[in-house]
């Protein structure tokens, strides 16, 4: 579980960090 939860929160973090990426290039690039 311990585990599991580590790399679900992982995953998570990826997605965040790829939409601030992906909002501050459409705020660059507007």
């Amino acid at each position: 579980l311990v585990t599991g939860d580590k790399e679900a929160s992982r995953h998570c973090l990826q997605n965040v960090l790829q939409q601030n990426v992906a909002t501050i290039k459409n705020q660059y690039f507007m």
